[in-house]
């Protein structure tokens, strides 16, 4: 996910999947948070430089839902 616009791909294919989370590896952005974008959530965390890192892609339902998470290396 380094180059620009892959989220709304991964989006993308969530949605032609009816998949309403998933789990993404390799995300190689820095540091951790959360992006919210259309009915979408993205939490993400990765390291200090631009390598590894795993992020969560939840639906909007889903994400209203979920409480509270923590990103822990």
């Amino acid at each position: 996910m380094y180059q620009a616009g892959k989220l709304e791909i991964i989006k993308k294919e969530a949605k032609k999947l009816k998949l309403d989370i998933l789990v993404v590896s390799e995300v190689r952005w820095t540091g951790s948070g959360m992006i919210t974008s259309d009915d979408w959530t993205f939490y993400y965390s990765g390291g200090e430089k631009d390598e590894a890192g795993v992020g969560l892609l939840l639906q909007k339902k889903l994400a209203e839902a979920l409480i509270a998470c923590w990103q822990v290396s």
